[in-house]
């Protein structure tokens, strides 16, 4: 499968190890986060926080990395980084040690070593920096006239500003000549919620902030053409550090996590999977002695990167986004269990397919309260998805409420993304034989045929239903969520959701409703042309690639018999998998010969599932062939 940063170069430059608003009792200094990113490069200066979380994020989306470190006491944990990342996303990345203190010399350092992990995999390209992520900075904690550290000085001053406000302005003016000339480059600075709520003790760090925040607004015009400028403030974030820093400065601290809108914790299953092998400890300490208001995770946060980083992020530039432990963006995270036996305010990730599934109600009212729609159009909204999926109600009644819904106006766009992004949740929380999914399927077809005139979408016009503007680029945002079968606790619920998705997708090009053949190829390259690392990965791969030539294998086969001429970026995107190497690009008769000979080979050692998916696709296969 295509990774969506393939071919971009990143660069991030230091990371707190879990953000720690500074404190009179406890005072930390961290290296600044930076994050630029060129044609498949990214460089990190941190490797357990923000940062660290940032860099694996973008390069498990084919982002190269370059990693800055300030101390000598890194370069082992740096190392290990580098080598996570080239060796688990074979993407390049290297390390430069420089002081983001003395930015004028660290700045051109950190551009030149780019430049030469540029060229190291891209000998005669032009430079190019893709994303530049300024994420960090020194702490400090000081009230005017402190009664026990005196007044503030001009040299502390001095020393934050230093590194929170010259350093981004300083490495960021160095970028800003090799980003990208067609506005796709991307640049998110990282401050902090003391800037937006303000703290006491926080006169020095949080007017930094404050700075940076300010340049943020003034960047995005500057750079315009370019690039997008965004900033997040987060607020606390689990680590070591946080961890160990004791009750004086948990008390100190709490009036962040207070501002935190999900901060209230009481053992839910989908907090404690994010806090991995600490899962006790946490659990322990933010119900004894944080009160039961978890600070955040350095992953949600990461994630709200990763999204201004998108390429769907285009029309958001110079705005802060306040992320005090916002609603995590992974995939399974963000909505109620879509089950009715949901009791909890906190949101569940589906349950791994089970007999019941297929019988119990869905309640949409959870789930639509998580999308940007006005209340009463979510009320409408959800009384016709429960109709029709629940299956009380017509596929074409469904699609004429939905058509009435949707504005005709400027607001369209937003109302079709968020309709596009509900629909593919449901659809992959909706187990893979379960009959709603097909409900689903047959709502759309309905959607689809209806003729209702056109709608301007970032100065386009669309048709609305026949061309569905905004719903490939939505479900390219599902694509992210492939599983990477590295046995995470929750890798069952990733695989269903990923199984039901491929599924969903290859219904609606088999029903002729979407003409995205990239996805089916991205997943049958990943699944049938590439080595399988896990008898997991075989199985998951196998019922996704027999989906899609059980759901639409009239299509893919058509394909194959077309001659078609492929432009540069599609026969880079749909590129053969290294078991395969030399053939061409794109649909052919040898690719689909090799699919066909590797599901009869894979499915030899496969599981029961498995292997009733792939002998109901061959005998699809051989009957198109007939």
């Amino acid at each position: 499968m295509a990774r969506p940063y393939e071919g971009k170069l990143a660069i991030v430059t230091g990371a707190s190890r879990g953000w720690f608003p500074p404190s009179t009792h406890v005072a930390y200094t961290w290296a600044l986060d930076y994050v630029m990113s060129f044609h498949h490069h990214l460089l990190i200066h941190d490797t357990i926080g923000i940062g660290a979380a940032t860099a694996r994020r973008l390069a498990a989306k084919g982002s190269n990395v370059l990693i800055t470190f300030t101390s000598d006491s890194s370069k082992e944990m740096t190392r290990q980084l580098v080598e996570e990342l080239t060796s688990k996303h074979k993407i390049h990345s290297q390390s430069v040690q420089t002081d983001l203190a003395q930015a004028s010399t660290a700045a051109p350092v950190i551009v030149e070593a780019a430049r030469t992990l540029f060229h190291s995999y891209k000998p005669d390209g032009k430079f190019q920096i893709d994303m530049l992520i300024n994420n960090a900075g020194v702490s400090s904690n000081q009230f005017m006239n402190d009664p026990e550290k005196g007044p503030i000085v001009e040299a502390e001053f001095t020393r934050v500003y230093a590194v929170n406000v010259l350093a981004p302005l300083l490495l960021t003016q160095a970028v800003a000549p090799h980003l990208p000339t067609d506005r796709s480059g991307r640049i998110v600075n990282v401050s902090s919620v003391s800037a937006s709520i303000g703290y006491l003790g926080q006169s020095v760090y949080a007017g930094s902030k404050g700075a940076l925040e300010v340049m943020t607004r003034s960047w995005a015009r500057e750079l315009g053409e370019r690039a997008t400028v965004n900033s997040i403030n987060p607020g606390p974030a689990w680590g070591d550090m946080y961890a160990e820093a004791g009750p004086t400065f948990w008390k100190r601290n709490q009036p962040y996590v207070d501002a935190a809108p999900l901060m209230a914790y009481d053992g839910e299953a989908e907090v404690l999977r994010q806090a991995g092998d600490e899962a006790d400890k946490f659990d322990r300490l933010v119900r004894e002695s944080m009160g039961g208001r978890r600070p955040g995770f350095v992953d949600e946060i990461a994630g709200t990167i990763d999204m201004l980083c998108t390429a769907e992020s285009g029309w958001t530039t110079g705005s802060v986004r306040l992320i005090p432990q916002t609603l995590p963006l992974h995939s399974n995270s963000h909505l109620h269990q879509l089950t009715s036996d949901s009791n909890s305010s906190y949101s569940h990730p589906r349950k791994p397919p089970t007999a019941n599934m297929a019988t119990s109600s869905l309640d949409f009212r959870l789930v639509v309260t998580g999308y940007d729609f006005t209340p009463e159009t979510q009320s409408q909204l959800a009384d016709l998805l429960d109709a029709a999926i629940n299956g009380s109600a017509s596929a074409q009644a469904t699609a004429d409420g939905i058509d009435k819904l949707c504005p005709r106006n400027e607001d369209a766009g937003g109302f079709l993304w968020s309709l596009w992004s509900l629909l593919a949740d449901v659809a992959k929380r909706t187990p893979l034989d379960d009959p709603r999914l097909q409900s689903l399927v047959e709502m759309l077809k309905a959607l689809h045929a209806k003729q209702s005139g056109s709608v301007e979408i970032w100065g386009s016009q669309h048709e609305l239903w026949a061309d569905m503007p905004l719903f490939g680029a939505a479900m390219r945002e599902e694509w992210n969520g492939s599983p990477e079968f590295d046995n995470k606790p929750d890798q069952a619920t990733i695989i269903a959701d990923w199984i039901s998705i491929n599924s969903f997708a290859a219904r609606l090009l088999g029903a002729s409703v979407k003409d995205w053949i990239n996805f089916a190829l991205w997943e049958l390259r990943d699944g049938l042309e590439e080595p399988l690392s896990t008898d997991e990965a075989r199985d998951t791969h196998l019922i996704t690639a027999s989906e899609w030539f059980t759901q639409a294998g009239q299509v893919l086969y058509h394909e194959t018999k077309k001659s078609v001429e492929l432009d540069s970026h599609a026969t880079q995107s749909l590129r053969p998998g290294s078991l395969i190497e030399g053939t061409e690009s794109g649909f052919n008769e040898e690719r689909w010969s090799f699919w066909k000979q590797r599901l009869e080979e894979l499915s030899a050692d496969a599981s029961a599932e498995a292997k009733k998916r792939v002998e109901k696709a061959l005998e699809v296969i051989k009957g198109l062939e007939a």
